[in-house]
């Protein structure tokens, strides 16, 4: 039975097929192979979505900081207003 090829991409991102392989492999290896690569690349999809998700964190918490280093007096400003609004309707309410 062939050994399991190793798919890589050069580094002028042409896919090396392991041709060799391919050519000697039965129908059922051939098989393996097609679900292992599939798999394979679902998992890096996954890998993928991620970093997305990371990455968008992060560029929020940048644009977060960069709302405060404009804005920080009005924003500190109104969110002292809004506790001492609520402090007052808690204290009203009690």
């Amino acid at each position: 039975m062939p050994r399991r090829p190793q798919v890589r991409f050069t580094e002028e991102t042409q896919l090396t097929l392991p041709l060799e392989y391919l050519t000697s492999s039965s129908e059922n290896g051939l098989r393996n192979f097609e679900t292992l690569q599939l798999s394979h690349a679902a998992n890096i999809e996954k890998e993928i979505e991620s970093m997305k998700r990371e990455m968008d964190k992060a560029r929020v918490m940048a644009e977060l900081a960069r709302l405060m280093i404009d804005h920080r007096t009005e924003l500190l400003r109104r969110l002292g207003d809004h506790l001492e609004r609520v402090r007052v309707e808690k204290t009203e309410a009690a």
